[in-house]
Order: C-alpha cells, then structure tokens, then sequence
C-alpha cells in the first residue's frame, strides 16, 4: 500500500462506508419477512462480531445486539447518504468507478448499487484480484471491512462484475447448514460429498467457494448479455 492512504484514512472510510449502509438498512429491513429478517440478522451479527461459522451463538447477546441494532436505524432512517473521504477528497457514495479508481491501487474495493427493489447496497473490502473475463472487469472482493445486512455473493454494474468471497461462503456455510439437518440423498448432498466438511469445515468452505466464484462470474455474464438481449 503506498503512502497516499494511510490506516487511519481507511478507518474513516470504512466508517462512512458502514454508515450508509445502516442508513440503508434503516430503510429496507422492514422489506424482509420476520423469519428472513431474522436469519439475516443472525448472519450478521456473526460477521460484525467477528464469530466463526459453526460457533455457538448466544441468543441473549444476539437479541441484545438486534435491540441495539434496530435503535441506530431510528436516528439513521431520515439521515442522507454521506460522501466517502478518500485521499483528502470527498466521493459520491454511488461513484463506483471513481471510488475504485482512487481505492484499488491501494488493495482495497468497494461497491455502491442498487439491489432488489432498489436498496441501496455498500460494501468495502480488501481487494483479492481483478481479472479480465469475456469483456467484462472482474473484481474479487477478500475481508469485507463494511457491509450491508444484504450481502449478494455477487452482482454486476456495467462492465464490472463483483464477487464477494466472504458473503460466498457464508452462503455457501447456510446451504450446508440446512442440508446437514435430515442429511437428504440429493443434489446438494453429492455435492458436499466431494469436499470434507467434517474434517475440515473452513478448508473445504474455501475450496469449494474458489470453485463456484467461477459459476458466479458466468451467472452475472449471462444476466448482463440476456438483459441487453432482451431490452
């Protein structure tokens, strides 16, 4: 990382980064069913909190910390989007390319867009690689430093695809999560055969995400080409 953003520039921005995303939150969350809505905050909370996955939770710390969650969001929901401080600059929090431009020479990416029913969505992450894919720009997100409670494993703007390795795995942690309740001879179940998760739950989370980033990329790809396709 060179001299021109220093730890402290990137904690003040990781700040303003997670600030709009609360204030989006603060706005959205009502969208969600109470059974999603929950499950989501579970998520969460393990990744603001920095628990493993498979680590026991509490469910009083987790209800405490949803109380506390839910009351920023009453001094946040009116609130505007913040620009981001980089560099001594001020960004539009929605000026991906410019963000990038000014963050990725520094090992850092960051996203802000719009998802389902138009919610805005804001991540800061380390960036782990960029790569060059049928046309478009490729942008493999490492440790996710902001985020939102929405966190997609991947989405496309423009000529940018986006891939999250951290929200990739988690939901991929899920899909084995379920599965392991009834232990189903099915699809899913085959699949999980060719990694050892009881093992090594960890390494086979990573092997199997460094698998699927690429069914990922094509997936967006494929989006992108059908919606231009289309109209």
């Amino acid at each position: 990382m060179s001299d021109g953003i220093s730890e402290q520039d990137i904690q003040a921005l990781q700040a303003a980064v997670q600030r709009n995303c609360h204030i989006s939150d603060a706005r959205f969350a009502s969208d969600y069913t109470l059974c999603v809505y929950l499950l989501k905050m579970r998520e969460f909370y393990r990744w603001e909190c920095g628990r493993g996955l498979g680590e026991p939770l509490s469910g009083d710390e987790v209800g405490d910390w949803l109380s506390s969650r839910e009351a920023l969001w009453e001094t946040l929901e009116d609130e505007p989007f913040a620009p981001l401080p980089i560099d001594g600059s001020e960004y539009d929090p929605f000026d991906d390319a410019a963000i990038n431009a000014a963050l990725m020479p520094h090992g850092l990416l960051y996203s802000g867009g719009y998802g389902a029913k138009s919610k805005p969505l804001f991540f800061l992450a380390r960036l782990e690689r960029s790569i060059e894919e049928r046309g478009f720009r490729v942008h493999v997100a490492g440790a996710e430093l902001a985020r939102d409670l929405t966190a997609p494993p991947a989405m496309a703007a423009g000529e940018a695809i986006y891939v999250r390795r951290e929200s990739l795995r988690r939901m991929l942690w899920e899909r084995v999560e379920e599965w392991r309740w009834n232990r189903p001879d099915n699809a899913m179940g085959r699949a999980l055969g060719c990694y050892d998760f009881d093992a090594d739950l960890h390494g086979a989370l990573e092997r199997m995400a460094d698998s699927e980033i690429d069914t990922l990329v094509l997936h967006e790809i494929g989006e992108v080409q059908a919606g231009r396709e289309l109209g």
